[in-house]
């Protein structure tokens, strides 16, 4: 903690500037809505508003999209209290995003959705790439199950970015970085009459800082938005995705090699992903809307991965995933008000469709990427159907209550052709599961400078689809999680906002990732608590400052634990031991320096500390003879920069640096099952260098 200091001493003594929106949209009250304004305003996003002051949800801007280098979308939410996140430099390899101790991004617990359609995989993973920053317009991160709106990979909370679908302009971004990773992205929006039209491109190439580590990407997206009269908007939305990527592999501590080394030249792999979306909304009168949306998107994904010296995944395998989705969404919202007291309220309905086909193959040993034998193909339909609701009323003038429910039901089939290398031809139908997912939120305003909110929610999962329980096992129960969430915010001053929540969550049949199958298991009941502490501050012309820390527990509650080593077969009691790779604290800090011209820039700190990869019995693993297996994470830290000159309102030119300290990070760690053989991980980025130009007319 001491380095903790030290850098925070750098950060208020640095003349730097940029993007920290997503704290003040956290810490800055909400304007009271008055009767006069409420034709001017849009239902829909106000009833979500409405439904997010109860809880400590964040909306990020698309300030801190353009106003930094990103590796993943994913990094716009990084310094959101109780957020913490890991980059694989895996290639395609999708980033691991925890909020409050669940893992989102890598596999599952958090809903990631665009214009309300969710892109979670068919583990729960999200490929963040498909997602180009510079036409997104915010994202809304909800923390825990709070929201009416997402069901399914919502046990930990929900990431929702929303495109710029209309405006005037021209924005174009540029930019070359250390070890040929070049960057360019470009958004055009017109407007004429009562039609916009919004078109989008990204590209991007990096040769990567280790041997076998480049990637291409290519992003493009339209939309046209067309309102015939001062009631109805209608919107279409095409897009597509192309990413191919090396990969290096994953690193042994016991090879005394440069972590820039390749360990083998067969990892990799390629995705493609298409989505069209349709919605039109409809202004029944002043105070409500009627909204309909639907969507169809692809995916095609590859993966070739083979282990240094055949220990984690045998000789190796290449393994396919292709799926398709489709669905809809009906939403009718309220805004107005009832007895003299202002009122909104939500209810929908909602249905989707997935197929999912995956196919395994082994690598013949010695031969580069050549197909062996299959080791596993099935195929699943999954289908469910959701209706929800919510209302927000104004009780008395210092006073809101928010209650809501959420009703899923969800069933499909399943069929198996290979398993494990053995012929199968299995047909299994699911046992339909239903979950009712209540909400319940008040906010409390005493004092204009005080706010106090409470909320509680629950929200079901499925059992794991990719790895058949949902299908093939009747008896799984669906994964619960149950949320108690108390904050304050508090506004001494006008450039000064302070924060505080406490936060306990309750988990059954909770899902992790084993690291040696990478397949979802029950982990039984789970319990994550903690304290998010803010502040942020706006002083003299163009300064912001933000920092957060926070300090969570996650551990496994009455759960038993089985992991085969050194030829035994081990039963671990692991109540009161701690969940993987989950940081006991988090630290976030950011000084910023925005002029309207010349010379600015921002300076950020994080760190994760205190995380171990897995919390075995020490007695157990002396048993096994392997006491090395359990592994406590080393923590992990960056300072990053930006320098930036604006010439005018049009251009700027900027130079950011990643990672200035040059530490090595390990983004992901876990000991092998094997004697003797010591750990395999993953180093994230070195320091790193890019300078680009920016380029904005209007």
């Amino acid at each position: 903690m001491g380095r903790i200091a030290i850098f925070s001493l750098a950060l208020l003594l640095l003349p730097l500037s940029p993007p920290f929106n997503e704290a003040m949209a956290q810490m800055t009250p909400q304007p009271k809505i008055s009767q006069e304004s409420l034709e001017a305003i849009d239902v829909k996003a106000e009833n979500r508003r409405d439904e997010l002051l109860s809880t400590t949800a964040v909306m990020v801007t698309n300030k801190e999209f353009s106003n930094r280098i990103v590796n993943s979308p994913l990094e716009a939410v990084r310094f959101i209290p109780g957020i913490s996140m890991v980059g694989y430099n895996e290639g395609g390899v999708p980033w691991e995003i925890k909020i409050r101790g669940f893992t989102g991004g890598h596999f599952s617990g958090v809903s990631f959705s665009l214009d309300g359609v969710q892109l979670n995989g068919p583990n729960g993973n999200f490929d963040a790439h498909f997602i180009n920053p510079l036409e997104i317009e915010s994202v809304e991160v909800v923390k825990g199950p709070s929201s009416i709106y997402f069901g399914l990979n919502s046990m930990g909370g929900s990431v929702a970015y929303t495109s710029i679908k209309e405006g005037d302009f021209t924005r174009l971004r540029a930019s070359y970085g250390s070890y040929g990773d070049i960057q360019t992205a470009g958004i055009l929006a017109r407007r004429t009459g009562n039609f916009d039209h919004v078109y989008a491109f990204q590209a991007s190439h990096s040769d990567g800082w280790r041997d076998n580590s480049g990637h291409d990407k290519k992003n493009i997206s339209a939309q046209w938005r067309y309102s015939p009269n001062e009631r109805l908007t209608l919107n279409l939305n095409l897009r597509g995705y192309e990413h191919r990527w090396d990969q290096a592999g994953f690193l042994w501590s016991e090879e005394n090699v440069s972590p820039r080394t390749a360990y083998n030249h067969d990892n990799g792999g390629e995705a493609s992903r298409s989505l069209a979306r349709f919605s039109a909304d409809y202004r029944l009168d002043d105070h409500s809307l009627l909204s309909l949306q639907g969507y169809y998107t692809e995916l095609d994904f590859t993966r070739y991965q083979r282990a240094y010296m055949s220990l984690l995944w045998g000789n190796g395998n290449e393994n396919n995933t292709q799926s398709s989705n489709f669905g809809f969404r009906l939403m009718y919202n309220y805004r107005g008000p009832v007895w003299d007291r202002e009122l909104s309220m939500a209810l929908g309905l909602e249905y989707l469709h997935e197929d999912q086909e995956f196919k395994e193959w082994s690598f013949l040993p010695g031969t580069g990427k050549t197909r062996g034998a299959i080791n596993n193909h099935y195929q699943n339909a999954l289908t469910g159907v959701a209706i929800l609701g919510e209302a927000n009323y104004q009780v008395m003038e210092p006073l809101r209550i928010r209650t809501g429910l959420r009703y899923d039901r969800y069933d499909g089939d399943r069929e198996v052709y290979y398993a494990s290398g053995v012929l199968a031809n299995n047909h299994f139908d699911a046992k339909a599961r239903e979950a009712l997912s209540p909400k319940l939120g008040l906010l409390f305003t005493p004092l204009d400078y005080l706010e106090l909110s409470a909320n509680y929610g629950k929200t079901y999962d499925l059992p794991s689809v990719s790895g058949g329980n949902f299908f093939s096992d009747p008896s799984a129960e669906m994964p619960k999680s149950e949320q108690y969430e108390f904050g304050a915010k508090v506004y001494p001053t006008d450039w000064l906002a302070l924060g505080a929540a406490y936060f306990l969550i309750n988990t059954k049949n909770d899902l992790s990732t084993n690291v040696t199958t990478q397949r979802l298991e029950n982990i039984g009941t789970t319990r994550r608590s903690g304290l998010e502490l803010t502040a942020a501050a706006e002083f003299r012309q163009n300064w912001r400052f933000l920092a957060n820390y926070t300090y969570q527990t996650a551990e496994y509650r009455n759960t038993f634990k089985s992991q085969r080593l050194s030829g035994q077969d081990l039963v671990m009691d692991m109540d009161g031991r701690r969940l993987d790779d989950t940081p006991r604290h988090i630290a976030n800090a950011k000084l910023a320096y925005e002029p309207e011209s010349g010379l600015g820039g921002w300076m950020s700190f994080w760190w994760y500390g205190d995380m171990v990869r897995n919390d075995f019995p020490a007695r157990e693993l002396e048993r096994a003879n392997r006491p090395d297996y359990r592994l406590a994470k080393p923590d992990t830290a960056s300072l990053d920069l930006r320098l930036d000159y604006r010439f005018n309102e049009n251009y700027r030119l900027t130079l950011d640096v990643l990672n200035v300290l040059d530490r090595r990070n390990i983004g992901f760690a876990a000991p092998t099952p094997t004697n003797n053989v010591g750990y395999v991980y993953s180093l994230q980025n070195p320091r790193v260098f890019y300078l680009g130009l920016e380029a904005d007319w209007h």
